[in-house]
């Protein structure tokens, strides 16, 4: 199915899995989760319902690949960048220059303008076709990690790229034409624009930051299902996670939003606290923060600030559910669901979990209490090191898994967790 919209909440990743238990120590206690989220339930949609923190759109079926990867300098990627920006410059200079020579031809000027939207219109198509080849190689496991990462960087390049093309056109039309520019034409801006709506993607940006060698590397946590997608990480003081599932938008169906007796921004109020009941109800001014993203689309941003972060979702009118998701929040303010620890003769690992997909809180010390600097591994992937303080924030997968944190001397220590089951 092709998509006439564009939603980089992609990042770069990888993951292995093994576990590694603690040689001659007896088997690690399970993580079992007595405090479950559930789906909603009342009509078709997959955001998960939370207590005392925001829901969250995740996907409902079990995930078809779940990774980590570390997002460092990649000089391939960094050439291809520089060369997709040069290229998008020159793009935007040879419109100025086509426009410009037009002297004051009207009529000239406007064919200048429709051939360049044409192009846009194309060009928006085929990083359509590109993002959603993207996720079935991902999900299906035809790419590598390392071509997975390549990929989705380029591709959140070539969108940035467009956005700002895109604008570049749109001001000079504006400019050149005001309110004489056909109606025709300013609805066909308002659907290009409502189809990059979700860019730019922080995320997304933050890892190609560290692919070209612009900031610190990052570990990222991916998990892809069908058409979905889900990006999360813990970067310094700061959880953020990306959500997409392209299922969840048709673009061209019928707006339902726009049915019924009430304004369809109403009907979008009404819907997102349904969907957003905790963030909504925290925020006084979430109600003022309910925009479309364009006259002629079906798509409607919805932006909060709470107590714990900020969310930024995005509502399709043709099926009335999220589509979109990015979450920012302070880790240490997400309510936990479970503490578990277990202790060798050296060591005493204790983790502390979140929501699948949220922040995990690794702690490793001495059976004394003294903080341990060790490495560790979520399902054998290395995932970070605790550091002097014995601590770590990373990001709880979804399912089953075996967390694993081993010292500077070898030793090692393992809990094993079971299947996360939602109810609902």
């Amino acid at each position: 199915m092709s998509r006439t919209f564009l939603l980089l909440g992609l990042v770069a990743l990888a993951v292995a899995v093994l576990s590694v238990g603690a040689a001659g120590h007896p088997p690690p206690p399970a993580l079992d989760d007595d405090t479950s989220p559930a789906l909603l339930g009342e009509q078709p949609t997959r955001v998960v319902n939370v207590a005392n923190t925001t829901n969250y759109l995740f996907p409902d079926t079990n995930p078809d690949r779940q990774e980590y990867v570390r997002a460092s300098v990649d000089v391939g990627s960094a050439v291809d960048t520089s060369a997709t920006q040069l290229e998008g410059a020159h793009r935007t200079e040879t419109f100025d220059r086509r426009l410009a020579s037009q002297s004051d031809d009207a009529d000239r000027k406007l064919a200048v303008v429709e051939q360049t939207v044409a192009d846009a219109e194309a060009r928006m198509a085929r990083l359509n076709a590109t993002q959603e080849s993207l996720y079935r190689s991902y999900n299906d496991g035809t790419l590598s990690r390392q071509q997975f990462l390549r990929q989705l960087v380029q591709l959140e390049v070539r969108a940035t790229e467009y956005q700002r093309y895109l604008d570049r056109v749109e001001a000079s039309a504006e400019s050149e034409f005001g309110n004489s520019l056909p109606v025709s034409l300013e609805n066909r801006f308002s659907r290009l624009q409502s189809n990059v709506a979700t860019l730019p993607a922080p995320l997304s940006q933050r890892v190609r930051e560290s692919v070209v060698g612009n900031a610190e590397p990052l570990v990222v946590y991916t998990e892809g299902a069908d058409d979905a997608l889900v990006l999360a990480t813990v970067d310094g003081p700061t959880f953020r996670r990306q959500a997409t599932l392209l299922s969840e938008h048709q673009p061209g169906a019928p707006d339902q939003f726009e049915e019924g007796d009430q304004q369809a921004i109403a009907q979008v109020v009404e819907r997102t606290t349904e969907l957003y009941p905790w963030a909504y109800s925290n925020d006084q001014q979430f109600s003022r923060r309910i925009e479309s993203a364009g006259p002629t689309t079906s798509i409607y941003r919805i932006e909060a600030d709470h107590p714990q972060g900020s969310l930024s979702s995005y509502l399709s009118g043709s099926t009335t559910n999220a589509f979109h998701e990015i979450q920012t929040l302070d880790p240490t303010e997400i309510p936990v669901y479970r503490t578990v620890s277990n202790e060798t003769a050296d060591l005493n690992l204790t983790v502390t979990t979140t929501t699948e997909s949220g922040p995990m809180r690794v702690n490793l010390s001495t059976p004394g209490g003294i903080t341990q600097n060790g490495t560790v591994l979520v399902d054998g992937q290395p995932v970070g090191t605790t550091g002097d303080d014995g601590r770590l924030w990373t990001v709880r997968p979804s399912g089953s898994f075996t967390l694993t944190a081993a010292s500077e001397n070898g030793t090692e220590v393992s809990l094993r967790r079971t299947q996360f089951i939602r109810s609902g």
